[in-house]
């Protein structure tokens, strides 16, 4: 049971990260393909699309505070304006994924699924080892996050329980009174928006982390591979700036 509710409480976080990334990803190869590969169009629009979700669940926290109801109108706009898209541009959905079928069997496309693969295996064990763990119900920081977990913390419940849930314009610092935040918030507030959506705050912090890591060793493949234009030396080169 505690399986089967953890996996709900992720519906709207992966509701919102997949509809926000679609759109993106359909705007790029609309405008882009072919300047842009497929591939290369999809791994921009997962940064891109992440980066345009914590944005707009912003401007509309702004107006209605941090909570279920603004998290839910952002999904709802987002997969409202992907749905209604294909009017305007007159192309369907079908044709932007046959598109993208037929940009797929390449011998260089399928070291960069390896190189995805393997990118999630190791970022996703990394922050299931020295993210967070839960003890009886509390959450612990494990000793690779000691130096300013605390902070991140922090300025994550002011958001979600605390006084920035329903005055975020300017944030108030978690730490120094009647001050505003001057630290750079939006990864901290997204973790917050996907707390509020029904994650929990170790998968809040974890989502987005290997999410974009993942995706940062297929962007770094994609750019070693323009470059030099042998896929196993573009391997060569992610390796070389992982380790």
């Amino acid at each position: 049971r505690r399986i089967m509710f953890g996996l709900f409480g992720l519906i709207l976080p992966a509701w919102l990260i997949v509809s926000s990334v679609s759109l993106v990803f359909y705007l790029m190869q609309l405008l882009i393909h072919p300047t842009l590969s497929n591939l290369e169009c999809l791994l921009i629009s997962v940064t891109l699309g992440i980066t345009l979700s914590a944005y707009l669940n912003y401007l509309v926290c702004v107006i209605l505070g941090v909570n279920l109801i603004s998290v839910l109108l952002v999904c709802l706009f987002l997969t409202i304006v992907l749905v209604l898209l294909p009017n305007f541009t007159k192309r369907s959905f079908k044709q932007t994924f046959l598109i993208f079928i037929s940009d797929l069997k390449s011998y260089n496309n399928y070291i960069l699924f390896g190189v995805l693969i393997g990118s999630f295996l190791l970022f996703f064990s990394l922050s299931y080892t020295h993210l967070m763990y839960v003890i009886n119900g509390s959450d612990h920081a494990v000793y690779a996050t000691w130096s300013d977990i605390a902070f991140h913390l922090d300025v994550i419940s002011s958001f979600v329980y605390g006084p920035n849930k329903y005055s975020l314009f300017p944030p108030k610092s978690p730490i120094f009174a009647h001050h505003t935040l001057t630290y750079p918030f939006i990864p901290d507030f997204f973790t917050a928006i996907l707390v509020t959506g029904g994650a929990s705050l170790r998968q809040g912090l974890m989502i987005p982390n290997v999410v974009q890591l993942t995706n940062f060793g297929g962007l770094l493949y994609a750019f070693n591979l323009r470059f030099v234009g042998n896929g196993p030396f573009a391997v060569v080169g992610v390796l070389l700036s992982l380790f």
